[in-house]
């Protein structure tokens, strides 16, 4: 007959025998477990302070664009009065976005000299169109009422004259003789959605090569690029940040990291305007950025 101590012990053994299980399945599980939480909890706080910072930088592009919308014309108006712009451009970049800096550049008062479009992504080529840059610059600052420069003509010997056959082709010359020297801004436009990074070494060249002129003014870099804080710049290169994070080609030329839509196209006027006074200036909205437009515009 099973008594009640029977009915006793047999409790007891099966509460020790849980106590046990529980003990013994905390201790194995729960390092593993919290290790997990833990990460988990990580990737979460990453990614808020990511949102954050998308919030951040979309807030800073609405008013922006609520300033160019405002008054957008007078913003730029006059900003690149009398001086000549030259686009060395990235083959096959965002069409829409090239025009669109090019056309800021017309509302500023520019002329627009001329297109290079690049196909190499050799260092080398790049310090070439550099010297080539710096002689019709000289070109350009020797021009006068008696001796008037055919820019076009000049930019064609020049450039076709130095740099290999195939390297580069030249679009949109401007046919004009000028009779009065003018100051040439180069600005580089590139797509990093279009592989950008790959001809980064022939920007260094460049940008290199037109640092010896110390009289003219810096030359710009705009990447066109989607409003994406989280790439890698491991992963996913942008020439921007190797330029922002070398400390020789930091002050050797501004750029802009949002150059596919308004507010990068008039960053780029205003920060070429900077760039006269050989003061680089870094807008936008990745690492490393200044804001999105000068803080004296």
């Amino acid at each position: 007959m099973i008594n009640v101590r029977y009915h006793i012990f047999s409790l007891i053994a099966v509460f020790a025998a849980l106590a046990i299980g529980l003990t013994i399945g905390t201790t194995v599980v729960r390092g593993p477990l919290v290790d997990n939480l833990r990460q988990n909890l990580d990737r979460v706080e990453a990614r808020n302070e990511t949102v954050r910072a998308e919030n951040e930088a979309l807030r800073e592009s609405l008013q922006a664009a609520h300033v160019l919308d405002d008054g957008g014309g007078a913003l730029l108006a006059g900003r690149a009065q009398g001086t000549l712009v030259l686009t060395v451009e990235e083959r096959d970049a965002d069409g829409d976005s090239v025009n669109g800096i090019r056309e800021a550049f017309a509302d500023g008062g520019a002329l627009l000299l001329g297109r290079v479009i690049v196909d190499s992504e050799d260092a080398e080529v790049g310090e070439q169109l550099a010297m080539a840059l710096s002689m019709v610059r000289g070109i350009i600052n020797s021009a006068n009422a008696s001796v008037p420069v055919n820019v076009a003509d000049s930019l064609r010997d020049v450039l076709l004259g130095v740099l290999a056959e195939g390297s580069i082709e030249l679009r949109n010359l401007r046919e004009e003789t000028i009779t009065v020297p003018s100051n040439l801004r180069v600005v580089v436009i590139g797509d990093r959605n279009n592989g950008f990074a790959e001809w980064g070494t022939l920007v260094g060249g460049l940008i290199n090569g037109l640092s010896t002129d110390i009289i003219s003014p810096l030359p710009i870099v705009a990447e066109i690029d989607d409003l994406d804080l989280t790439q890698d710049d491991e992963l996913d290169p942008s020439v921007v940040a190797v330029i922002r994070e070398d400390e020789m080609l930091r002050v050797a030329a501004s750029t802009v990291d949002n150059a596919s839509h308004f507010v990068g196209w008039a960053a780029t006027v205003l920060g070429a305007e900077n760039s006269l006074s050989r003061v680089a200036v870094h807008l936008g909205v990745h690492k490393g950025s200044e804001g999105l437009l000068p803080a004296n515009r």
